[in-house]
């Protein structure tokens, strides 16, 4: 094989290397882009690892976990973290990590995220009530996470703080896993609750939508880029038939 024709392939590799990477970062914008509403979403964004041995690219994903705006919703239930910390929920089998602080009752008294997981306090999964409806405008959360019902101390919100969060991984539109690594209760000087309030999605739609726009307008270049050398290629093919 011609040596001309040896680094043309080497350079549709590499090419075809960055055209994976584009359409993968186009996937997780548009996911982004998809969780704007959601609540205590963190963004998602891309970086890439080159083996120079043999030029093979791994993709791989991260996690900005930069707070959120807070908004104000005045429902008592809603509860936002100021800070650098994690509520804990669980469906029973795994306990969860999220910043998601929009919660409710269960029919059976128990205090549930959006999914029905309920919500971990320091004395484990917190009950409020059976007399729900009569009782869910009384309940105060403090700026500890300690929840009142009327003069009656019901339980503390357990607020946790993960060092090393490159170890926790997205298993929902706000929901974190932590298979390895440690947690640990956050630091009460470190963080505020604020009753009435949620962490919006720390997405920036404008930005998210400058860098499609970008992504998008790179994948065409590479792949005609591609469909020139496959037909520089394909002439070189039928150049060493006649030959």
């Amino acid at each position: 094989m011609p040596d001309s024709i040896g680094k043309n392939i080497t350079k549709i590799m590499d090419i075809a290397n960055r055209m994976r990477y584009n359409q993968k970062r186009m996937e997780i914008i548009a996911n982004n882009l998809a969780n704007i509403d959601t609540v205590g979403y963190k963004r998602d964004i891309t970086f890439t690892k080159v083996l120079q041995d043999n030029q093979h690219v791994t993709i791989k994903k991260k996690t900005e976990f930069d707070e959120g705006d807070l908004i104000n919703t005045n429902n008592p239930l809603d509860v936002a973290i100021n800070g650098d910390a994690f509520f804990m929920v669980t469906d029973g089998d795994n306990t969860y990590f999220t910043k998601n602080g929009k919660f409710h009752l269960s029919t059976d008294g128990y205090l549930v995220d959006s999914d029905g997981m309920r919500v971990l306090g320091k004395g484990g999964e917190i009950y409020i009530s059976n007399d729900i409806f009569k009782k869910e405008k009384d309940i105060q959360i403090n700026q500890r996470g300690e929840i009142r019902l009327g003069k009656e101390s019901v339980d503390q919100l357990q607020i946790v703080d993960v060092p090393d969060k490159s170890k926790l991984i997205k298993v929902g539109g706000s929901k974190f896993k932590l298979t390895d690594g440690f947690y640990e209760p956050a630091d009460e000087k470190e963080f505020t609750i604020m009753q009435g309030y949620l962490e919006e999605s720390n997405v920036n739609p404008i930005m998210e939508m400058e860098n499609m726009i970008t992504m998008s307008k790179n994948f065409e270049s590479i792949q005609k880029v591609v469909q020139n050398y496959d037909e520089i290629l394909g002439k070189a093919n039928e150049i060493g038939k006649v030959l």
